[in-house]
């Protein structure tokens, strides 16, 4: 079809035009004018019609043969190609050409002019693809009929692309990984259903790229799924491909089932059977061999029987037989030549639980372990038992473990703990426990007490979030980490301001491990010594000063003058002085008033010297003040 408008200054010219293109166009080709009608047809759209020239000369294109035209159609082709020459594409159905049947048409158009351009027409193609469409009518048919099918399934039923991406999924796969189809439609199986990888470390995504190039290796296989929420699944798929042009895979069709509560009773069962081998080889060992069964039968230490549950004519079960006994039984239980008697014979009080216990035994063939308490025997026993023989044997083995010595070594394990517990929860002393991130696990009333905080508020929290000074925290936090770090008790001493003022403490810091051999926690013990602690600052007082002048002593003065005798402190000067006539004030106004002079002199000294100075009694009526960085000038104003 021309992209191009073409105008003619005649009739004549737009004749001479339709004729060479209908010569060239087979398609069924006419020329309408701006009302429809016809005005030129060539030999393919008069057969198509089968209508002959004369038929469609001026007539509406629409009252050709008997089909039901869609006229809304027409004024569309109208409406664009002539104002505006636009080409004009679109299918229409007629449903009713006689002796034809039903056609499908494709209508191309374009605007073509005569006479100057005043009169403006329709040069309109028909293109037949009845038969195109119907195909495609008919595969989207069987598409749909497909679709409803496998919806229908109760089977997973998903489709793939040759690049591993989903392009069909089936309610019931909806349904079992969570997704709606239009959630996952056009994304790749893996990470979507998928895991990249298995709890078991298997490369899932590399095994899908292998499905995608070879189908026909995987049969059935079973892999984990992954649903919509994040749970994991277990899905067991077979793989069938659908192959085009040189034999390439085009899609694969993913047929499949949920198995997550088989794989888990799978599991579970190997669990079980792992956790009863041993048991199972001792079984195998014994119907093998008569004699190692005896052996092994009485000398074991747990007491172990063998019973048959009899039932009553509801499949109630009513009383049990022994059919035999170990001697370790015999021990445990006190009960003698008890093979082939009845429990009820022996025990009429005999508890009715032990014969639903072994009756459900005895029926289901299911194992059972549990923990009695023999209350006639005065013992706990560890009891494990278990179905003898085939299907229809009624026989169930009963091994009897005594764990009486370890139930009384847990109460008394409890009686301890307990005993322990209200020992810290008296004791005077702080005790506290605190974990790696320098957190409060746990406090004992006394620190409660002393700090006025309560245990909930403690636990979980760091000292800088209780209102400890920045110092204590940073003193705790180097101490606590030492003791984390070297796994050994340390020895520290600290001050708290508590509610009672401050108080001094002699701490013990305890590591204490988890079973990965890490500290995992580290206990504090801790002791006020505050008295002791203010009796040995009023100690170190009293050896250091004066008792009569409060200025520091003779043995003060002798280490500071050691201490000062460095490059830094030079130049150092001294001054030493005395008391004139202070035996003569002793002997006429007494030792009272001899005092007083010293202190007043004390005095004067302490006020004329600097903070930095340090002034001394060294002895009797002597003064000594020693000034560092103090040249000799500055010494004599001084004095």
């Amino acid at each position: 079809m021309p992209n191009t408008t073409v105008e003619y200054t005649n009739i004549n010219d737009a004749r001479i035009y339709a004729e060479s293109i209908i010569k060239t166009i087979a398609e069924p080709l006419v020329v309408l004018d701006s009302e429809l009608r016809v005005v030129t047809a060539n030999k393919a759209f008069n057969e198509f019609f089968r209508v002959t020239q004369e038929e469609t000369e001026h007539k509406l294109i629409y009252q050709l043969g008997s089909g039901q035209w869609n006229v809304d159609v027409l004024r569309e082709l109208l409406e664009k190609v002539i104002p505006s020459n636009e080409q004009f594409e679109k299918y229409i159905v007629d449903y009713d050409f006689p002796g034809i049947g039903r056609k499908i048409m494709m209508l191309n158009g374009r605007r073509i002019s005569q006479e100057g351009g005043r009169r403006r027409l329709i040069l309109l193609v028909i293109e037949d693809v009845t038969e195109r469409k119907l195909a495609e009518m008919a595969l989207r048919e069987s598409e749909e009929k497909y679709r409803n099918l496998v919806q229908g399934i109760n089977s997973v039923i998903i489709r793939l692309d040759s690049e591993g991406k989903i392009v069909f999924l089936n309610r019931f796969a909806e349904k079992v990984f969570g997704y709606k189809e239009e959630e996952v439609i056009h994304k790749k199986i893996v990470d979507t259903l998928i895991p990249q990888k298995d709890e078991r470390g298997n490369d899932l995504a590399a095994m899908f790229e292998d499905v995608l190039r070879n189908p026909e290796r995987y049969y059935i296989q079973e892999t984990e799924g992954l649903r919509k929420n994040g749970q994991r699944i277990w899905f067991q798929w077979s793989a069938k491909e659908t192959r085009g042009q040189n034999n390439k895979v085009t899609s694969i069709l993913i047929d499949g089932n949920d198995v997550t509560s088989l794989h888990a009773t799978k599991e579970k069962l190997e669990r079980r059977e792992t956790e009863y081998n041993e048991l199972r080889k001792a079984q195998e060992a014994l119907r093998q061999s008569e004699e190692r069964y005896r052996l092994l039968f009485n000398s074991i230490d747990e007491g172990f029987c063998v019973v048959e549950v009899l039932f009553d004519k509801h499949n109630k079960p009513v009383d049990y037989r022994f059919l035999k006994v170990n001697s370790a039984f015999e021990r445990q239980t006190g009960l003698h030549e008890v093979q082939g008697k009845r429990i009820r014979e022996l025990s009429p009080s005999h508890e009715e639980y032990w014969f639903e216990i072994y009756g459900r035994i005895a029926l289901t063939g299911k194992p059972e372990r549990f923990v009695n308490e023999a209350k006639a025997l005065h013992r706990w026993y560890d009891v494990f038992a278990f179905h003898i023989g085939g299907q229809e044997s009624r026989k169930v083995g009963i091994l009897f473990h005594d764990i009486n010595a370890r139930v009384k070594a847990d109460e008394t394990l409890r009686r301890n703990e307990y005993e322990l517990r209200t020992l810290v929860d008296n004791s005077p002393d702080l005790i506290f426990r605190m974990n790696r991130q320098m957190q409060y696990v746990y406090v004992n009333p006394a620190y409660e007490r002393l700090t006025g905080i309560s245990k909930e508020q403690f636990v979980g929290k760091a000292n800088s979030q209780l209102g400890m000074s920045q110092q204590q925290v940073e003193f705790w936090q180097s101490e606590m980490g030492r003791a984390i770090e070297s796994g050994h008790e340390r020895s520290v001493e600290f001050d708290l301001t508590s509610l009672f003022g401050k108080r001094y403490f002699s701490a013990r810091l305890i590591p204490e491990f988890a079973t990965s051999g890490l500290v995992d926690t580290v206990l504090v013990i801790a002791r006020d010594i505050t008295e002791r602690k203010r009796a040995e600052e009023q100690i170190r007082y009293i050896s250091f000063h004066d008792e009569v002048t409060g200025l520091f002593n003779r043995a003060f003065y002798e280490e500071e003058i050691r201490r000062v005798d460095t490059e830094r402190d030079l130049p150092i000067s001294i001054i030493m002085s005395d008391v004139n006539n202070l035996k003569l004030s002793n002997d006429v106004f007494g030792h009272d008033e001899g005092d007083k002079l010293l202190k007043t002199i004390a005095d004067c000294i302490r006020k004329a010297c600097r903070q930095s100075d340090i002034v001394a009694r060294w002895g009797g009526d002597e003064f000594a003040v020693i000034l560092p960085k103090t040249d000799y000038s500055t010494a004599e104003e001084i004095c």
